[in-house]
């Protein structure tokens, strides 16, 4: 934001360019342990919630978005500190909820979309406790979820008219 002299609005999409490159290439290492099926889910509810909530981000206001922000780093910080124990005997029998993978793709769009952050801090413990995946799997399927969401919300804003110039 400061060094391009850029809202946060602005900067948010600016933001994604960088979310989808190392996303995407931290993916293609750890492609083997992706869960697909759970991944596509999230990536197409994903792109509902940021075509939802797209043209509503020019009227939230800087602060809306900073205090967003700051919630998801708190959450981040809680998470680091306090990690999920998970019972070595639950992993592997994964929850399988097609309605909460879409509420949780939603949200994963909207929050990309108005903030210009991935997720992955908010899905890497959803997909560890609830849905019990083992640590690779749910590395994978993070970065495999937040690479195309996140493309898919910064081609959803270009095409809904946010500025965004490179060069």
């Amino acid at each position: 934001m400061q060094f391009m002299n850029q809202t946060l609005k602005e900067a948010s999409l600016y933001s994604l360019v960088a979310v989808v490159i190392a996303s995407l290439l931290n993916f293609l290492a750890q492609k083997s342990f992706t869960q697909y099926k759970t991944g596509f889910v999230f990536v197409i509810s994903s792109a509902v919630g940021s075509y939802l909530t797209a043209p509503f981000k020019e009227a939230l206001s800087s602060l809306w978005i900073a205090i967003i922000l700051s919630i998801v780093s708190l959450y981040a910080l809680y998470s680091v500190w306090f990690p999920i124990k998970i019972h070595q005997d639950k992993i592997g029998f994964p929850l399988e909820s097609f309605w909460l993978s879409l509420i949780v793709g939603m949200s994963l769009g909207s929050l990309t979309t108005f903030t210009g952050l991935g997720g992955g801090v908010l899905m890497l413990p959803l997909l560890l406790g609830l849905y019990r995946l083992s640590q690779p799997q749910a590395v994978a399927t993070s970065l495999f979820a937040v690479g195309l969401s996140s493309f898919s919300s910064l081609i959803i804003q270009i095409y809904q008219g946010s500025k965004f110039e490179m060069g």
